[in-house]
């Protein structure tokens, strides 16, 4: 220690007159410490603590003439925000999250700087970098961009350090990855008649198999700007029982619609929504020619294999609502009437904003004849007249 630090009367700190000349006191030892022996404190819990100087504490171990011990303390937290509640850490490829760095210590006279990094890129990891600002005197905000997504198997290796001298901090563990963040419907669709893979004993495929519907062009956004960056995602659609039946179809029907299995997110490309035509068929009889409809809702869920390969989650700005109804064409026939529009939906334990596509409708003509009750009877009387 320099003759500068032992020729300071600690006896004065302890017994000064002021607060004022306390604080002096106590930031002219650190400065003169901190630059004759390079050494930067960590956080000590006093033991038995009888003063506080604004940060700086002083604690007695005798009487109050005696020479103070100095506790001078440093911690940094680091914190990632989440892309969304319940989601393991990551940071978006090709995009970058705010990070706080929350740097708490003493007011010293001669503050060191807070070096800010990302540790354990590579690339099975993924790689981030700190873009911007990576040097700090006090608490501020980071942005760490994600430049090579984690590779399957290798989550949670990366984290942003802090140091400061010999002494580090560490984040959380987080990945790099891109994310589903909407479900676009269109523009191209078209109504569509299908027959299921189902057969009977004999082989063939009755009318019952036949499904009639609307056939939409799909896409699964990235936020990170390209599809394909989604090809360790997974997708699935939730499709709800059907919903606001109106009062003529008595509350049918009522079971659930076929739910399609997951698929690769970057290989979805389009989405059906199809009911079968027999049945179709015969709500459109006992609606004795009047107008009948209900509706599903539907929301997406994903997992990432890169960064949380366990847990579904909601695809934000995925909700829209599918809508049949039963009516008769100008012709007097059946018609079976789709539509699909972007709604805000909820389903089990799933919910998501409407979806950004605009609202499409199609029909198909069922090829057969329907009457009202009275529309009938009218032709009962024509006949009898006649």
């Amino acid at each position: 220690m320099t003759g500068a630090v032992k020729d300071l009367d600690l006896r004065r700190f302890v017994e000064g007159q002021t607060l004022a000349q306390n604080m002096t006191a106590c930031k002219r030892l650190l400065g003169l410490f901190r630059r004759s022996t390079g050494f930067v404190f960590a956080r000590r819990e006093a033991s038995t603590l009888s003063q506080s100087v604004v940060g700086l504490t002083t604690q007695y171990t005798g009487a109050r003439t005696a020479t103070p011990s100095l506790s001078i303390y440093m911690d940094i937290t680091i914190t990632i925000p989440d892309r969304a509640a319940g989601m393991r850490k990551s940071i978006p490829f090709r995009g970058s999250l705010v990070c706080q760095v929350i740097i708490d210590r003493n007011d010293a006279e001669e503050l060191d700087v807070v070096q800010v990094d990302v540790v354990g890129s590579s690339a099975e990891n993924g790689e981030a970098v700190v873009e911007g600002v990576a040097e700090l005197l006090e608490t501020n905000a980071v942005v760490i961009g994600g430049s090579t997504q984690t590779s399957e198997g290798h989550s949670a290796q990366l984290r942003v350090r802090a140091r400061c001298g010999d002494l580090a901090w560490f984040s959380e563990p987080f990945s790099v990855c891109a994310h589903p963040c909407a479900i676009h419907n269109g523009p191209d669709f078209a109504p569509h008649t299908y027959r299921c893979d189902r057969t009977s004993a004999d082989g063939k495929i009755s009318r019952e198999d036949v499904q009639v519907g609307l056939h939409v062009q799909l896409r699964v956004e990235s936020d990170s700007g390209h599809t394909m960056d989604l090809d360790c995602v997974d997708d699935q659609e939730m499709v709800s029982e059907p919903r606001d039946h109106s009062p003529s179809m008595n509350g049918h029907p009522k079971s659930k619609p076929y739910q399609a299995a997951p698929e690769k997110a970057s290989d979805a490309t389009f989405d059906r929504h199809d009911f079968g035509f027999d049945r179709a068929v015969r709500f459109a009889q006992a609606l004795n020619g009047q107008d009948g409809s209900w509706a599903n809702d539907q929301v997406d869920i994903f997992r990432c294999k890169r960064c949380d390969p366990e847990t579904w989650h909601d695809v934000p700005n995925s909700g829209y609502r599918i809508t049949r109804r039963i009516t008769r064409s100008p012709r007097g026939l059946a018609r079976l009437v789709v539509e699909k529009e972007a709604k805000d939906c909820s389903i089990g334990d799933h919910a998501s904003a409407a979806g950004p596509s605009p609202k499409i409708s199609t029909f198909l003509d069922l090829e057969i004849e329907v009457r009202s009750a009275d529309e009938e009877k009218a032709d009962m009387i024509a006949l009898a007249l006649g």
